[in-house]
């Protein structure tokens, strides 16, 4: 499917940041720019870099092509299966130092208290990004992370991120996700929710 974007809604695509890194591919120009990989990153230097990208250049330039470029083979042994809680908490670390460095502490307390986080991590963009662009982006991340704990039967992790998600900030299809989740993670008693995913 290749690298996740969302035209016209850059908060989204930052808020997702999913990068398929092997087919994804930066002008020297925009490097130049974007500065070297953080190596104090194991996991997550692509998904960094792709951050770094969009908050120089949002989503203009963007162009994504229908050719498979690249096949990419999941194992037991491969980095992604066998260290998967790794790849998370510096996932998580990121929005958690992003929220802190923006000065939006309520995001970043409930991050840390939700999520395994570097606690001293640090991002370093290449520009100050635009505050109400950090708060958008966000709430995505919070909506995604929520997604992922629900599905994952991780209820009592989703709640925080959900009652914490502004819904003014989000698209008209994304608000019905949230209430979806919110109210299935809120009113369906776990043992229902159960039965419910055997069928």
């Amino acid at each position: 499917m290749g690298t996740d974007i969302y035209p016209g809604n850059l908060a989204k695509t930052i808020g997702q940041a999913r990068i398929d890194q092997p087919e994804t591919f930066f002008r020297a120009t925009a490097i130049r720019q974007m500065g070297l990989l953080d190596t104090g990153l194991h996991y997550l230097m692509d998904r960094d870099w792709w951050l770094k990208y969009l908050f120089l250049f949002g989503l203009q330039g963007v162009v994504k092509i229908p050719d498979v470029l690249v096949n990419f083979r999941l194992h037991p042994e491969s980095k992604t299966v066998s260290q998967k809680l790794k790849f998370q908490v510096e996932h998580d670390s990121f929005y958690y130092a992003l929220a802190r460095q923006c000065g939006l502490a309520l995001y970043a307390h409930i991050i840390s208290n939700v999520c395994s986080v570097k606690p001293d991590y640090t991002i370093h963009l290449p520009v100050t990004p635009d505050p109400e662009l950090v708060e958008k982006a966000l709430n995505y991340y919070l909506l995604f992370r929520a997604n992922e704990f629900y599905a994952g039967g991780e209820w009592k992790k989703a709640q925080p991120f959900l009652e914490q998600v502004t819904t003014d900030l989000l698209e008209k299809e994304d608000k019905k996700l949230h209430r979806q989740l919110y109210l299935r993670n809120k009113y369906l008693p776990e043992p229902v929710i159960q039965f419910l995913r055997r069928k």
